[in-house]
């Protein structure tokens, strides 16, 4: 023998494993490489299979994912085609390994049960393989299963398969192990992104309906705050606000303002013969009917109990008056019915009139205004009702008299 030839071999074997170690090197690096934030788990599984198949000796190799009890096949690699793989299998009688195996159930569920890598140098004779069932080729080849773990959780199982027996040697165990050591820990932090996304998303779900619902409510407190709640027109407050800010700039432009205060006359006795439903009745369908004679700029509130207030800007008192009458006219043609009887009604109306070169403060004439029109409506109750006044117009003497 050539005293050179054990060198040979040992530089060859040398060789051969620096071409395995890179081998195993460059598989880990890729598999580290894969994108985990923008795949879902199968997607991840499928893309590390496919990291085996490139950078190792492989013909199979198979991705397993525990649910409850059972390992749920996922994802698959082969190098070769359906057909060719079909072709293969008739001739070598390989068969596919199954869809789904239970915990212990062979050496998919052994590796999962066990938590430990379980290796089969020959399928064909192996007590650890499930039996064959009716009509199914015998499978042959060698097979490895190692678990994919997270800590002690067992998240599946990788297989790698060869149609000749004892092809798997230590360094393809090696790599196994620690193949799956690290896709398990990258499966588990692709869960955990998942999981957080999915509470983000979650939080951000509950946190928009709870801006809407806030928002909601604060429309519909700031709707209450002015508005009445019975009749649905504006309340006092709302109508100081805008009453004041229009008859300021009627008084900036040297424009006519009214104030008119509307009464529903004997409204006690219409609550003490028909009820206060009745009372609430009349309120409401007054006040649709007196919405109905608004014009465009005029502002109606409800008052307080069974008076109105409308604001008539920009409106000469003759205009005011000509209002005043048509509701007068259109309130004395309603009905309203119960269940015994029908009965109408009529109105008082107090009207004030701004002083077109007024130079107050635009609230302390406002509220100069209302007591006008207040002790305007009062005349016209004392007078018989059913009538409309104007403050200018009422005796000298009654123009200083205090309204009930």
């Amino acid at each position: 023998m050539d005293a050179a030839a054990p060198f040979a071999i040992v530089a060859n074997d040398l060789r051969e494993r620096f071409i395995k170690l890179l081998d195993s090197l460059s598989t880990v690096r890729a598999l580290t490489s894969l994108d985990v934030h923008h795949q879902d788990e199968v997607s991840l599984l499928d893309s590390a299979l496919k990291v085996l198949v490139q950078h190792q000796n492989l013909e199979r190799c198979s991705a397993f994912l525990l649910k409850g009890d059972t390992l749920v096949c996922v994802a698959g690699k082969n190098y070769l085609t359906s057909f060719q793989e079909r072709e293969r299998d008739e001739v070598s009688g390989t068969t596919s390994l199954p869809d789904a195996a239970r915990l212990g159930e062979g050496l998919i569920g052994l590796a999962a049960k066990t938590k430990e890598l379980q290796n089969c140098m020959d399928c064909s004779n192996d007590p650890r393989l499930p039996p064959v069932g009716d009509g199914a080729v015998e499978m042959r080849g060698s097979l490895m299963c190692a678990p994919m773990m997270n800590g002690d959780e067992v998240l599946g199982v990788i297989t790698l398969s060869h149609d000749e027996p004892d092809f798997f040697q230590d360094w393809h165990r090696y790599v196994l192990v620690v193949f799956c050591n690290i896709l398990g820990h990258m499966l588990a932090n692709s869960r955990t992104m998942r999981h957080l996304e999915e509470m983000v998303e979650q939080r951000t779900r509950q946190l928009g309906n709870a801006l809407a619902e806030a928002e909601r409510l604060k429309r519909q407190f700031e709707e209450l705050s002015v508005t009445d709640e019975l009749t649905r027109l504006h309340n006092r407050r709302f109508f100081y606000s805008q009453a004041e800010a229009a008859l300021s700039n009627c008084i900036r432009h040297q424009q006519p303002y009214c104030v008119m205060l509307l009464d529903i006359d004997f409204f006690k006795k219409i609550n003490d013969t028909y009820g206060h439903a009745a009372g609430d009745m009349t309120l409401v369908g007054l006040a649709k009917a007196l919405q109905q004679r608004l014009r465009g700029g005029d502002l109606l509130a409800r008052y307080g109990g069974e008076e109105f207030v409308l604001a008539l800007p920009m409106t000469p008192l003759e205009g005011a008056m000509t209002v005043a009458a048509r509701i007068r006219e259109h309130v004395n043609k309603l009905e309203w019915k119960t269940d015994a009887q029908t009965f109408r009604i009529t109105v008082s109306i107090g009207i004030a009139e701004a002083d077109a070169h007024e130079r107050s403060r635009s609230a302390q004439v406002l509220e100069d205004l209302l007591k006008q029109a207040d002790e305007a409506l009062y005349y016209s109750k004392e007078n018989g009702r059913d009538q409309a006044n104007v403050y200018s117009h009422l005796p000298r003497s009654q123009q200083t008299a205090t309204g009930d």
